[in-house]
């Protein structure tokens, strides 16, 4: 895995530290899908940019924490 997939992954991992591996894996794919190049481009995501992979509750979590 990259440095930046590994950064994502830590990111997602502080706030949602329950997150299947599976759900994990779809979820960092899916925000480098986006064109995130940094962890600071994480504040650019959207809801419905990652709303098919994970719950309405953990999106709003996680772009909270991103802001």
């Amino acid at each position: 895995m990259s440095d930046i997939s590994e950064s994502i992954k830590d990111a997602v991992i502080s706030v949602l530290p329950s997150v299947p591996e599976e759900t994990l894996t779809l979820l960092v794919e899916t925000i480098l899908h986006q064109g995130v190049e940094s962890k600071d481009d994480l504040q650019y995501i959207r809801e419905q940019e990652i709303a098919e992979v994970i719950r309405p509750i953990q999106c709003r979590k996680l772009l909270n924490a991103w802001k």
